[in-house]
């Protein structure tokens, strides 16, 4: 029987795809080992805009915003950046264009 591992990004936890796994022989009983930053749970599908993040202090995942590679204006005079991590920039005081004033 194979087994599908879902790999995980271990700094983020965001989901990366998914792995067959074979199982190997071992003494008198088959074995399977999982790729390192991988889980048994199948991930939840996202829509567009959002994410799996795998969870290792509840064994589960969820499902965040992503706007990796978007541009997010830092203040109201319009300094741009590129946003690098998951979730809701809005949290972390970043606007769209067409709220910043130059």
């Amino acid at each position: 029987m194979k087994l599908t591992a879902y790999k995980y990004d271990k700094r983020i936890g965001a989901y990366l795809g998914s792995e067959a796994v074979q199982p190997f022989q071992s003494h008198d009983r088959l074995v399977y080992e999982l790729p390192p930053h991988s889980t048994l749970v199948e991930p939840p599908l996202p829509e567009k805009g959002k994410v799996a993040v795998w969870l290792d202090s509840t064994q589960s995942w969820v499902v965040v915003s992503d706007h990796r590679g978007e541009t997010g204006w830092v203040n109201w005079k319009g300094e741009e950046i590129t946003i690098l991590r998951l979730g809701n920039p809005a949290h972390w005081h970043l606007y769209r264009k067409e709220n910043v004033t130059a």
